[in-house]
C-alpha cells in the first residue's frame, strides 16, 4: 500500500487523501513506523486539505467513511481528521507545542469533545495547565464521560490542578444530591421515597460510577 500511495503522490503532490494515508502507514504500519515522517504527511494534508473548495472532493470519503455524511459545509472536517493525526504524531515526538497548535486546529474545524479532551492532554503535557482545565471543561460539558477518562490519562490525572478540578465537580454533584434529598425529605409518598433511596445510593456511589450520572442523572431525579 504504501508503495502505490508513494506513487501516486508522485503523481499530484497536493493530493491530501494519498498524503493523509501515507501518514497513518508510517503512524501505525507494521515495520513502517516512522512518527516523524508521519508528522510531516499528516501537516501536509491539513494544509492542502484546509483549503479545499470543490464540493465534489468528498465522494471518496463519504464512500469509504458511511458514518459521517461529509458535504460542501463538513468538507473542513477532512482537514480536522489531519489536524488531529498530526497533533498525535508530534505528541508521540515530544514536541508537545506543536501537538496543541494542531489540535487547535482540529477543535476549530470539527469541535467533539474529544478534541477538547486531547488539547486538554496536550496543553498539559506542555505545561499550560490552565489552558488544559479549560479545554477539559469543554470536553466534559459536552459529554460528562470524560470527566471518568481523566482517571484513564496519566498527563491529566497525575496532573493536580487538573485532580483539584475534577474534585469539584464531585463535590457539586454532591451538593445538588443533597439539596435533591432535602427537597424530598418533608414529602411523604411512596414514589418520592423510591427517588429519595436512589440519592442516597448515588451519593455513595464510587466515583466513577457518580460521575457518569453528572448532572444528567440528579436532573432526570427532579424532573420525574
Amino acid at each position: 500500500a504504501l508503495e502505490e500511495l508513494l506513487k501516486a503522490e508522485k503523481l499530484m503532490k497536493q493530493d491530501y487523501f494519498v498524503l493523509h494515508h501515507i501518514g497513518l502507514i508510517y503512524m501505525k504500519g507494521s515495520g513502517t513506523i516512522d512518527t516523524l515522517k508521519a508528522y510531516d504527511y499528516f501537516t501536509n494534508a491539513a494544509k492542502y486539505a484546509e483549503v479545499e473548495s470543490d464540493p465534489e472532493s468528498v465522494r471518496i470519503y463519504n464512500e469509504l467513511d458511511k458514518s459521517r455524511n461529509y458535504n460542501h459545509k463538513t468538507i473542513k472536517l477532512i482537514a480536522a481528521e489531519s489536524f488531529s493525526w498530526a497533533a498525535f504524531a508530534a505528541y508521540v515526538n515530544g514536541n508537545f507545542s506543536d501537538a496543541v497548535a494542531n489540535q487547535k486546529k482540529t477543535v476549530k474545524y470539527r469541535n467533539e469533545p474529544h478534541d477538547h479532551f486531547l488539547l486538554a492532554k496536550y496543553y498539559v503535557r506542555n505545561n499550560k495547565v490552565a489552558e488544559g482545565v479549560k479545554s477539559l471543561s469543554k470536553s466534559i460539558e459536552k459529554d460528562n464521560i470524560y470527566a471518568t477518562l481523566v482517571f484513564k490519562d496519566l498527563d491529566l490525572i497525575n496532573e493536580e490542578k487538573v485532580r483539584k478540578y475534577i474534585l469539584k465537580i464531585n463535590q457539586n454533584i454532591n451538593e445538588k444530591i443533597n439539596t435533591l434529598k432535602g427537597e424530598y425529605a418533608s414529602i411523604i409518598s411512596e414514589e418520592v421515597n423510591s427517588k429519595y433511596e436512589k440519592l442516597g445510593k448515588l451519593l455513595n456511589e464510587q466515583y466513577h460510577k457518580k460521575m457518569n450520572g453528572h448532572l444528567v442523572y440528579v436532573e432526570y431525579l427532579k424532573e420525574t
